[in-house]
């Protein structure tokens, strides 16, 4: 950050060569490219971690953006393919709920009460607002219900997947998988920063409780999109200088979205007075 580049490119072909099997020291190495302005060694630097560590959440993710950085965005939508790989779709109320509405509503109260539900720390990508633990522990309420119509909803996603093993992100698709589920809840001013979920293979975003102000026809540009989920704007650290690819989805009540866990993802910042609850979750490997 100092900006003595040569020293830090000796000081990270140190660490490698002390612990060649670190995935981190790779990523660290890259942002330092980035920092640098060496966009080409950054990008040799993405396919050295993928090769041996095929799948690398932040290397996939650091991919696309270096290859639209160096205006080779054909490339970077072939990883960043929101047609394919980006899905939405509202979820029907489970059985023994009057509708969606009630459903969400237990879901919210339980978020609401739950024990695990502090202010955000910066260990997490929350920022003004609350984050649960564990979800899917005792007693899970109407969680139960939530962890097997996400289940559902996984499985249809892997099955419309195209046979293709040489992408990256299809070659990992999971036979065995189980879930891990949180919420966060923001009011004014609520947002998360952009981050991915390096543990996981799939992520996804369910909304039972939307402020009515959010989406509204009021306001421009970002006024305009407040609270809304954001993909493809990288992490901070990694130094563009070329407006990123993104896609913005409006939350809704009752609404699921699931994405590969690579994809950059945030939330423009919320401001009105109402409580935006989200519930999050990852697919990952058994």
């Amino acid at each position: 950050k100092s900006g003595r580049h040569a020293d830090a490119r000796t000081c990270y072909q140190k660490a490698l060569s002390l612990a060649p099997e670190d995935a981190d020291i790779y990523g660290d190495f890259f942002l330092g490219l980035m920092r640098e302005g060496d966009q080409e060694t950054a990008l040799s630097m993405c396919d050295t971690i993928l090769e041996k560590f095929p799948g690398n959440v932040d290397a996939l993710a650091f991919k696309s953006a270096v290859l639209h950085e160096l205006d080779r965005t054909p490339e970077a939508t072939v990883l960043f393919d929101c047609d394919r790989f980006l899905r939405t779709h509202v979820i029907e109320a489970p059985d023994g709920y009057a509708d969606l509405a009630a459903y969400n509503g237990a879901l919210s109260k339980h978020v609401l009460g739950h024990p695990t539900l502090v202010q955000s720390t910066s260990q997490n990508a929350t920022r003004f607002g609350g984050h649960t633990g564990d979800l899917l522990s005792e007693p899970k309420g109407p969680m139960a219900d939530f962890e097997t119509v996400i289940s559902s909803a996984v499985t249809e996603y892997i099955k419309q997947l195209p046979n293709e093993a040489a992408h990256p992100f299809l070659a990992g698709v999971l036979s065995q998988w189980s879930l891990t589920v949180w919420a966060v809840v923001m009011g004014d001013k609520g947002h998360q920063i952009s981050h991915t979920h390096p543990s996981a293979w799939l992520s996804g975003v369910y909304y039972p409780s939307v402020p009515d102000d959010i989406g509204a026809d009021i306001g421009t540009g970002d006024d305009a999109l407040a609270g809304w989920i954001e993909f493809g704007r990288p992490d901070d650290e990694i130094k563009i200088t070329r407006e990123p690819l993104v896609e913005r989805i409006q939350p809704k009540n009752g609404l699921c979205v699931l994405f590969p866990s690579y994809f950059y993802h945030n939330t423009v910042p919320y401001t009105g007075s109402g409580t935006r609850i989200s519930i999050a979750f990852d697919v990952v490997k058994n």
